[in-house]
C-alpha cells in the first residue's frame, strides 16, 4: 500500500524533491488510492496547499493513519462505525481537489462554515476553521484572492462557528484575533445587515438576493411571493450570531462587546417572538413582505429560532412535538420538506429531500432546551437512514441530502457530507454532547448498553480514551479534566482511571 503523506504549505514557493515511488504527497491526509470518491464540484479554496505525486517538498509532513482521528467504539452497530470512517475518508479526498487554488474555484461560505463542525475533532490534521478567513480577509479587509465567493448572503452563522471551535479547543490566540485585533465577527454582523443587491466587491460574486427590510431580512428572488419573504432562519441566524459574540466577548474580557451584542440579541429576540411566532401552528413562519402574514408551512428553518434560544421553555416543547408529528414531517427523522410551492399552506407540504446541515442546526437546537433525549433519538435515526442508503448506493458514497422515503433514495449532488456522520455519531449516537477545552469538562449521556465510547478524543491540550460496558469506564489521559456520565461527577486524573 503506498505511503500517504500530506502537506500544509504556507504560500511560498518550496524547491522539488525526489519523492520514491509509492508516494503521494497530497494538500490533505488522503485515502490509498483504490477508496477514493472523486467529486464533481469544486467550490473553495480550502487553503494554500499543494497536490502533487512526485516532486514536491512541505514545510511539514507527516504519515496519516487512524490513530490520528477519534476512534469511537461502537459494537451494537457496527454500520454506523463504517460510516463515521468514510465520512472522515471522502473528507479528506475533497480537501485534497479543494487544495489546487485554482483561481476558478470559488468560496462557498456554508461549506466551510459547516465543514468546520467536523474539523474541529481533528485541528492538528484538518485546518478547518483557518479556511473561514479566506472570507474575512479579502472581504474585510480587502484583501487580494484569485477566488469568488458563490453567495455573499449566505447563513451568517460565523460566529457559532468561532464558538463551537473556541469551546472545543480553548484557541484565545484565535479569538483574539476575532473580537479584539481585527473584530472580525462584529464588523461581519454589521457587514452582513448592510447588504442590499446593489452590493459589489472587487471579485466575483454571484449577486446579493438578500437585504435587511424593516423587521427581517427579505429574499428579493421569492419572486412567487409577489414582494418576496422575509426569513425567519436568517433573522434567527443574526441573533444566534449576536448572542455568540456577545458570550465570547465576555470570555476574552471585553465588557462593552459584550454589553453591545446582548441588547442586540434581545432586540431580535423581542422581534421574531413577536412578528414570527404563530401560536396556532406552534412555529415560527417566514412573512410575506408586502403585509407581514404568516407563510404557514412548517419547515425545520424555524429550528435556527431554538438555536438561538429565543421561544420560551412552552414553545420550544411545541416545537419538538412538531417535529415528531408524523403528518408534517415524514418519517422519525427531522426532514426538510422544500420551500417550492409556499401557496401549500396549513401544514401541507410535499416530502423532499432532508439536508444534513439543517438536520444538525436542528438536533443542536434541542440540547439548547436540555430535549437530549429527543436530540439523540432523532440524530440515531438519521444515522440509520444515511447508512442504508449508503450501503444501497453502488459507489458507496455519501451525500449531503436525502430522500425521507423509506427506500432511502437520494438527491444526487456532492458537496460535504461528513457531518453527521462524524459529528452526530460522536456527539449524539456515542452521547458526547458536551467537550470543553476552556472548562476541561466532557460530559457523556451514557445511555447504550455494552461496550461503546471513544480513544484518542483530543480537546485542547487534553487526550483520552474513554470507554465504558454495563458495569465500569476506563479512562487513559495525558492531563487530568472532569467527566460527567448521566449527570455523575468523576475526577479524572492523569494516567488510567477505572469508575464503576
Amino acid at each position: 500500500m503506498n505511503k500517504i503523506i500530506f502537506s500544509i504549505h504556507a504560500g511560498k514557493q518550496v524547491p522539488e524533491e525526489p519523492v520514491a515511488r509509492g508516494t503521494i504527497r497530497a494538500g490533505l491526509p488522503t485515502t490509498p488510492p483504490s477508496r477514493c470518491f472523486v467529486k464533481k464540484r469544486v467550490p473553495l479554496l480550502l487553503c494554500t496547499l499543494l497536490l502533487s505525486v512526485a516532486g514536491v517538498q512541505a514545510q511539514r509532513v507527516a504519515l496519516f493513519d487512524r490513530d490520528r482521528l477519534p476512534q469511537p467504539v461502537f459494537h451494537s452497530h457496527p454500520g454506523l462505525v463504517e460510516l463515521y470512517w468514510r465520512a472522515w475518508e471522502e473528507a479528506w479526498e475533497q480537501a485534497q481537489k479543494l487544495s489546487r487554488g485554482r483561481q476558478e474555484e470559488t468560496i462557498r461560505l456554508q461549506d466551510i462554515a459547516f465543514t468546520a463542525l467536523y474539523c474541529k475533532y481533528a485541528p492538528h490534521l484538518l485546518p478547518g476553521i483557518k479556511t473561514l478567513d479566506h472570507f474575512y480577509f479579502p472581504v474585510l479587509e480587502g484583501t487580494a484572492t484569485p477566488a469568488g465567493v458563490e453567495r455573499l448572503d449566505t447563513p451568517p452563522i460565523l460566529a457559532w462557528v468561532e464558538e463551537e471551535y473556541d469551546r472545543f479547543t480553548g484557541d484565545g490566540k484565535r479569538m483574539e484575533m476575532l473580537l479584539q485585533d481585527k473584530r472580525f465577527l462584529q464588523r461581519y454582523f454589521n457587514w452582513f445587515d448592510s447588504l442590499t443587491p446593489a452590493t459589489r466587491l472587487p471579485f466575483p460574486h454571484q449577486p446579493v438576493t438578500l437585504e435587511k427590510k424593516g423587521d427581517g431580512y427579505r429574499r428579493v428572488d421569492d419572486s412567487d411571493q409577489g414582494d418576496g419573504l422575509l426569513r425567519v432562519d436568517v433573522i434567527s441566524q443574526q441573533a444566534l450570531s449576536a448572542l455568540c459574540i456577545a458570550r465570547l466577548a465576555g470570555l476574552t474580557g471585553d465588557k462593552a462587546t459584550a454589553k453591545e451584542f446582548r441588547e442586540r440579541y434581545k432586540a431580535l429576540k423581542t422581534i421574531v417572538n413577536t412578528r414570527y411566532w404563530n401560536e396556532e401552528t406552534g412555529t415560527y413562519h417566514d412573512l410575506k413582505a408586502r403585509d407581514l402574514s404568516p407563510v404557514k408551512v412548517k419547515t425545520l428553518a424555524a429550528c435556527w429560532a431554538m438555536l438561538a434560544e429565543i421561544p420560551a421553555p412552552g414553545q420550544a416543547r411545541r416545537m419538538i412535538d412538531l417535529v415528531q408529528d408524523t403528518s408534517a414531517f415524514e418519517g422519525s427523522v427531522p426532514w426538510l420538506p422544500a420551500r417550492a410551492g409556499l401557496e401549500r399552506e396549513e401544514g401541507v407540504n410535499r416530502q423532499d429531500d432532508a439536508w444534513g446541515t439543517v438536520a444538525y442546526a436542528g438536533i443542536k437546537a434541542l440540547e439548547r432546551y436540555d430535549l437530549l433525549e429527543e436530540a439523540d433519538e432523532l440524530a440515531y435515526n438519521l444515522l440509520i437512514h444515511l447508512h442504508a442508503t449508503f450501503t444501497r448506493l453502488e459507489s458507496h458514497a455519501l451525500r449531503e441530502c436525502y430522500s425521507p422515503l423509506p427506500a432511502g433514495a437520494t438527491h444526487d449532488t456532492d458537496g460535504w457530507p461528513a457531518l453527521c456522520p462524524i459529528s452526530l455519531f460522536i456527539e449524539n449516537v456515542l452521547g458526547f454532547h458536551r467537550v470543553d477545552a476552556r472548562e476541561g469538562i466532557v460530559e457523556w449521556r451514557k445511555y447504550h448498553r455494552g461496550l461503546h465510547g471513544i480513544k484518542n478524543l483530543s480537546f485542547g491540550e487534553i487526550t483520552a480514551d474513554i470507554i465504558g460496558d454495563d458495569h465500569a469506564i476506563q479512562v487513559e489521559t495525558n492531563e487530568p479534566f472532569t467527566l460527567i456520565v448521566n449527570g455523575k461527577s468523576h475526577r479524572v486524573r492523569k494516567g488510567s482511571n477505572t469508575f464503576r
